[in-house]
């Protein structure tokens, strides 16, 4: 047996126990880098805005009829049914445990508060002229009320329709849902069994 033999195995032994010795510490630290996942899905995965970027209306909150959507009524008078873009719960949540039902309607109590007779920017990412509809991000003196939504645990977040969005919003909307699991919030609460929601 040659000294080469010896340290060439010696440092093939070395290079795996390295790796194994890696793989099991990103393992156990998995969910401290989980939002560097998060971040490298969302870059991958994103689409470009359009040209002219999205169409951006102000006016006013009307009524909330759901916990993610709402009335809204533009500087021109017309009134609009906008839903919260990137947020989305299951419908056959409502046929669910009482617990479940009670938090719908704290979602619907939440948004009206949020936005009932006060002035909105919606950045518009989906509409239906003809139906008078549409999926957006709306803002409230600056406050983006899609995350604020998810923060507090209404909701979680669907990636597929803020895709255009910059990297930035995205990323507001993944930490605001990752919020509301930490902390236990609206759906994410420990005491509820847990309603089915949509994979992301």
């Amino acid at each position: 047996m040659s000294p080469f033999w010896f340290l060439h195995r010696l440092g093939v032994a070395l290079f795996w126990t390295f790796w194994v010795v890696v793989a099991v510490m990103l393992y156990q630290h998995r969910e401290a880098l989980a939002p560097l996942r998060d971040l490298g899905e969302l870059a991958w995965h994103r689409k470009p805005a359009p040209a002219e970027g999205h169409p951006r209306l102000e006016g006013q909150g009307v009524r909330a009829y759901s916990g993610l959507g709402f009335e809204f009524r533009g500087t021109n008078g017309v009134a609009l049914n906008i839903g919260l873009a990137g947020v989305v719960l299951d419908g056959a949540i409502t046929n669910a445990q009482s617990g479940a039902r009670s938090l719908l309607e704290a979602a619907r109590g939440h948004l009206d508060r949020t936005i009932a007779g006060r002035p909105l920017v919606i950045e518009l990412l989906v509409s239906n002229p003809q139906a008078r509809t549409g999926l957006g991000v709306a803002f409230v003196e600056g406050t983006n009320v899609n995350v604020l939504t998810l923060r507090q645990g209404f909701g979680r977040v669907q990636r597929e329709q803020i895709r255009t969005l910059p990297l930035r919003q995205q990323w507001e909307f993944l930490q605001a849902e990752r919020t509301a699991r930490r902390e236990g919030r609206g759906w994410w609460q420990r005491d509820l069994e847990q309603p089915r929601l949509p994979a992301p």
